[in-house]
């Protein structure tokens, strides 16, 4: 009898004991999943707050259109934007037109020169304007308002001194000689020195005409609008010119006359520039 209860006690102590190792199982397996619960939580929380956030801030477009609106009434980015747009057009027409001018015979008061000869000239020009913007342009680019004035008022003597000045030495439709060819790749070699040191300084006048939250929506209304410049300026500079050839008569009222009005257009963006950088 007492060997019966002894053996009947051993085994409930035993159950006892695996209700207890089971009880301690499911409450671990509890607490595991609730664990992994709140880390689930707190990660979708997390991700959450880091990239769903800001795109769901970034859906309405009110604070790029401030910024847009703000580009638009800010006179000075607007008046920089405009001397960008009319160098961009200005520069797309005289580089249209003047291979044309090359390639013409003198006959029509063109140069006559060959097309290995355009390269050598054009070949020059970009040597001589790759050694000023690395040599010269960092020492002067603290003075950029005078500097884009100063570049588009010699634009005006280069430009137009350039169909005339070879007009003197081409005789009974002979092609250009070799001293006239140096001449015009010298002044081709002046404008483009000019011509990107306007370039140059409009790129920094227009950055600083504006703060940085407006800057981003001033440079690309800036760039939408030399880009339509730039694509007229082609254009009107090749029907300009073959207009100039057959229709005209003596210089400067012939090939030259193409090159005389943009020489004046330069004169006066140049003295829009100096008036508005003086005013404001």
């Amino acid at each position: 009898m007492t060997d019966t209860f002894t053996r009947e006690s051993k085994f409930s102590l035993e159950k006892l004991r695996e209700d207890e190792v089971q009880i301690e199982l499911s409450i671990s397996a509890r607490d595991s999943l609730r664990s992994s619960i709140d880390f689930a939580h707190v990660g979708v929380t997390a991700a959450t707050d880091i990239d769903l956030r800001p795109r769901l801030k970034a859906l309405p477009c009110g604070r790029r259109c401030r910024q847009i609106f703000g580009a638009c009434t800010n006179r000075e980015a607007l008046a920089m934007i405009g001397l960008y747009s009319a160098h961009s057009f200005l520069a797309m027409f005289l580089d249209e037109m003047w291979p044309l001018w090359c390639l013409a015979t003198p006959a029509v008061d063109g140069l006559g020169s060959s097309i290995s000869e355009i390269g050598t000239m054009v070949s020059v020009a970009g040597i001589c304007l790759l050694i000023y913007q690395l040599l010269v342009y960092p020492r002067l680019c603290c003075s950029t308002s005078k500097i884009f004035a100063l570049a588009c008022a010699l634009l005006c003597p280069i430009v137009i001194l350039t169909p005339i000045i070879p007009q003197g030495s081409i005789e009974n439709g002979q092609p250009a000689s070799m001293s006239v060819l140096v001449g015009v790749g010298f002044m081709r070699s002046l404008e483009k020195v000019a011509e990107m040191s306007a370039f140059t300084s409009v790129f920094i006048l227009i950055n600083n005409s504006a703060d940085t939250r407006e800057r981003g929506a001033v440079n690309g209304l800036s760039m939408m609008l030399a880009s339509i410049s730039k694509a007229l300026g082609p254009l009107a500079g090749a029907e300009f010119f073959a207009y100039s050839v057959r229709h005209g008569s003596e210089p400067p009222f012939s090939a030259a006359l193409p090159f005389v009005l943009c020489g004046l257009a330069w004169l006066l963006l140049g003295a829009f520039s100096l008036w508005f950088f003086i005013s404001f």
